[in-house]
């Protein structure tokens, strides 16, 4: 048997997607409980001389086995949700937010559920098909490429798609993972999938239709998930790491994640490479906090969009508010299914005018100017008209 040098792991994804502990560990669970987590299995780790575990929260507690060393290390910091101060996620939100949040969130999520046909589901267990599934994965997709193109970031999630694809629907059925998602007019616009250990739930990779935004939709996945874990006897949500503002708003707990490097006392350069990861992380940590990781985003921002707007022609809308439509002026425009393939590059134009009107979406109707590259928005009281630019 060859032996490496070194064998790195991501301990995160072990624990959440594969429900194993590596075995160089000899006692594992969570540090304010006294019963180990009793459905993970011990994974054998393959000869190596350094063991370099990236990511292990810190609110889980280990033990290492005799005869190994282990140096520790801060890696970046996660948010949580402890629940068990609380009974339920009304109870939570009243005495975790202030007043403002409260009234602000509330007013959002009514505005919301009032404008569009809501309906929140949970796929978790044996009421799913594999074409429902294939659906929703796929719509997860969609959103989060969408997502992280905007952001100009990097999603290592996206980068290992087929992994997840092929994985999740056999974890759903199991009862190790779930989908929570929101529905309006039966077509998912925020997704969000999860872990399950026990009483711990992992909200692992959560999006939504961007087109939406203006409602707010992180948070209220982050409700739905708190809601569902009160109703279900869990005691700990784990938001992950990524400083999204929805996670740092509604965390109550922020952790450590940290690097593990274990070796045997015998092999000389353990220490030394321990070090090494050590200063590293120092050094990533500090670009970060000088914002060193945004101005590369940025550069690398502009130099995609000036490639892309060399190569193609790219469109904006001037939305602006006109007088109200009336029967006669809407005789003299053609009027066309807003949800039709070829006109979903308005949707968060129309979104923006639901949000901002206070109107049920079956109330509004879109009509196509004849004569000029426009479209006009018509709600029950109030109208705005979309000038498509080309440049």
């Amino acid at each position: 048997m060859s032996i490496k040098h070194i064998h790195k792991t991501n301990f995160y994804s072990d624990i959440f997607e594969e429900n194993t502990i590596p075995s160089v560990y000899k006692n594992f669970k969570l540090k304010h409980q006294n019963e180990k987590f009793s459905e993970l299995v011990i994974k054998k780790m393959p000869a190596a001389k350094v063991y370099a575990f990236e990511l292990i929260p810190d609110y889980i507690d280990l033990k290492i086995k005799d005869g190994f060393i282990c140096n520790k290390s801060f890696q970046k910091f996660g948010y949580a949700l402890e629940l068990n101060a609380y009974n339920s996620v009304d109870d939570y939100i009243k005495n975790e937010f202030k007043t403002s949040f409260r009234k602000n969130f509330s007013r959002i999520k009514n505005k919301f559920e009032s404008s569009f046909n809501v309906k929140y589901e949970v796929f978790y267990g044996d009421n799913i098909t594999i074409e429902n599934y294939g659906v929703l994965m796929k719509s997860l997709h969609t959103m989060l490429k969408k997502r992280f193109q905007e952001r100009n970031d990097r999603n290592l999630v996206l980068e290992n798609w087929e992994h997840y694809l092929s994985i999740t629907f056999k974890q759903v059925h199991e009862k190790k993972a779930s989908l929570f998602v929101t529905f309006c007019d039966e077509e998912p616009v925020a997704i969000s999938l999860n872990y399950h250990l026990e009483n711990l739930l992992y909200s692992a990779i959560a999006s939504y239709d961007l087109d939406f935004s203006k409602f707010s939709l992180g948070n209220t996945i982050i409700y739905k998930l708190v809601e569902w874990s009160y109703n279900n006897n869990y005691e700990f949500i784990d938001l992950g790491y990524g400083n999204f503002n929805h996670k740092q708003v509604w965390c109550n707990k922020t952790y450590s994640f940290e690097n593990n490097i274990v070796y045997k006392k015998s092999v000389y350069f353990g220490k030394t490479y321990s070090i090494f990861i050590k200063y590293k992380n120092l050094l990533v940590n500090y670009l970060i906090s000088k914002k060193v990781n945004v101005l590369y985003k940025n550069i690398k921002g502009f130099f995609k969009t000036k490639n892309k707007k060399n190569l193609t022609n790219s469109l904006s809308l001037q939305v602006m508010k006109v007088n109200h439509l009336t029967e006669n002026d809407s005789k003299n425009l053609a009027k066309i299914n807003f949800k039709e393939q070829n006109y979903l590059f308005l949707r968060k134009s129309i979104n923006d005018f639901i949000y901002s009107n206070k109107t049920h979406i079956d109330n509004v109707s879109l009509y196509k100017s004849n004569i000029e590259n426009s479209f006009y928005v018509k709600g029950l009281k109030n109208s705005i008209k979309i000038t498509v630019i080309k440049h």
